[in-house]
Parts: structure tokens; sequence; C-alpha cells
């Protein structure tokens, strides 16, 4: 009985192995990228369960777009808010001669503007990033 269940569950994994590959390779079937598919069969090989290494691969996160229209009026840096569930802040760069500076961080929630009397001495740009961490391309750098 014991050899009959064990034959029946690796059966039942290799059927379920090939249908993932099939449907992940298939241009009609959902939005999952190729490489997805490779990733779950290099973790089914390391002996991650099928549903492990499924979670897994839908668990990366895309990159958010990048803030739009943004401003310097006076010594107010404004952007429009990014339309996305995910994001939950904006990061505010100056560039500088010896590279970026992160300067300061707007939570979602907040106003989309960044207020400093030396907002016309340097250039700015925004991103903006996800909930997980993930941040976007910069916007456009804008001088004052």
């Amino acid at each position: 009985m014991k050899v009959m269940t064990l034959f029946t569950l690796t059966g039942f994994l290799i059927i379920l192995v090939t249908f993932s590959f099939v449907t992940t390779n298939d241009p009609a079937s959902d939005s999952r990228e190729p490489q997805d598919s490779q990733v779950v069969h290099e973790q089914l090989a390391e002996g991650d369960s099928t549903d492990d290494a499924l979670d897994e691969s839908e668990s990366r996160e895309q990159t958010p777009p990048a803030p739009e229209q943004v401003e310097i009026t006076g010594t107010f840096l404004t952007w429009h808010a990014v339309r996305d569930d995910d994001i939950d802040s904006y990061r505010i760069y100056k560039v500088g001669e010896d590279g970026d500076e992160h300067v300061a961080s707007i939570a979602q929630n907040e106003r989309k503007t960044y207020t400093v009397e030396e907002l016309t001495q340097f250039d700015y740009y925004v991103t903006s990033v996800t909930e997980g961490g993930t941040e976007s391309e910069p916007s456009e750098i804008v001088s004052p």
C-alpha cells in the first residue's frame, strides 16, 4: 500500500511539473515570464516543493514606473503620483559632482512636494518605491 501511494504521489508531481512547464511556456497562457518556469524547475531540482517554488517565482516584483511631471517652482519640488497600488513612497535625489545623494523620502499618502531653500542651487530627480523596496528608474532630472 505504501509503495503504491509513493508511486501515485511521484506520478502526480511529474504531471504537475510537466503541466507547469507547458503552461508557463505557452505564449497564450498567463503573463508569467518564461524565466519564471526556469526558476521553478531549478528550485524543484534543489528539493523545494512545487508550491514553494511557484510562490517564490511569482513574488518577484516588477520595477514600478517613475514619477512624471517633476518640476521645480521656487523652493518647491513637485511631481505627479504614480497610480499603482504597490507604491509605498518616493525618494528625492540631489544630483552632485560626487554622485547623487538621497535627500528625502516622502510617503505615498503625503503631499507630493519637497521643500528646501537650497533647491535652486542643484538638479533633482524623484523615484517611486514599492512596498517590497523595489525602486523605479529616475524621473527626468529637473533644474531650477
